[in-house]
């Protein structure tokens, strides 16, 4: 059994087999913790899958969801915190199993998971999110001695009259050091774009939720669900300061964001 913190939820991971015991040890040794009240407890097991897939089935409502690509499937009890999931024997399929299993968890809690790189510095988070090829690694790569959460999915979670960021263990590209904060206040939202020198311009509140919408991850339709992050968009971009970020890969940068 593997007790984990990740994307601001506490997990009770229970590897069925010994090619999944050392996938889960591999995948979550950074976000290993001790035991935890209330962890959303998940049956891992390889099985004889297909190989790595694009199209996801998603069946249910808002207490259960049932999960089928050619390389997993998952039962998600969201209700009662419990989930069951096989892979097809690889880490990439474990990874995207546990991914769409934290977005359906988090959107019963009243946070998301986004499409989004997230940095910490002086200790407050800042969220960039965006499509491929936005510079969301770039970002990371130009973090310097900040902490980079994640460079390409990072979670949002409602924290009293704000919100915390947390790391999760969807990386994209970047290379470079992940060090043990996992979370941090959150200070504001910028969406980048790559551009010349570095700019930082507010932005109202229905050009923000237009994109953060596209940018949280929500598979299949169950209408609930959906409802329930439609509306912790629209209350989240009231709450936190969203901004459109142009910028050149350099220092610059960071003097906009701080701005």
């Amino acid at each position: 059994m593997i007790h984990a913190t990740f994307g601001g939820l506490h997990w009770r991971l229970i590897p069925c087999d010994s090619r999944a015991i050392g996938h889960v040890e591999r995948a979550l040794e950074r976000f290993s913790v001790g035991p935890t009240a209330g962890a959303i407890t998940v049956a891992i097991a390889t099985a004889p899958l297909g190989a790595f897939g694009e199209e996801l089935s998603v069946e249910g409502d808002e207490s259960r969801v049932h999960l089928q690509r050619s390389d997993f499937t998952a039962q998600l009890g969201l209700s009662a915190r419990t989930a069951t999931i096989e892979y097809g024997g690889e880490i990439p399929s474990l990874h995207a199993a546990l991914r769409v299993a934290t977005s359906f968890f988090l959107a019963r809690s009243g946070g998301f998971l986004a499409h989004a790189a997230s940095l910490v510095s002086h200790g407050r988070a800042f969220l960039f999110p965006g499509p491929s090829g936005a510079g969301k690694t770039t970002i990371a790569r130009l973090a310097g001695d900040r902490t980079v959460l994640s460079d390409e999915v990072s979670a949002v979670v409602p924290d009293g009259n704000g919100y915390r960021c947390h790391a999760t263990p969807f990386f994209g590209d970047f290379e470079g050091p992940r060090p043990g904060v996992l979370d941090a206040p959150l200070a504001r939202v910028c969406f980048p774009s790559h551009g010349v020198g570095a700019s930082l311009e507010p932005l109202g509140i229905l050009e923000a939720a237009r994109r953060l919408l596209a940018c949280i991850f929500c598979f299949g339709w169950i209408p609930a669900l959906q409802r329930r992050l439609l509306e912790a968009a629209l209350v989240f971009v009231r709450r936190v300061p969203c901004f459109d970020l142009r910028f050149t890969p350099d220092s610059s940068l960071w003097r906009a964001v701080h701005a």
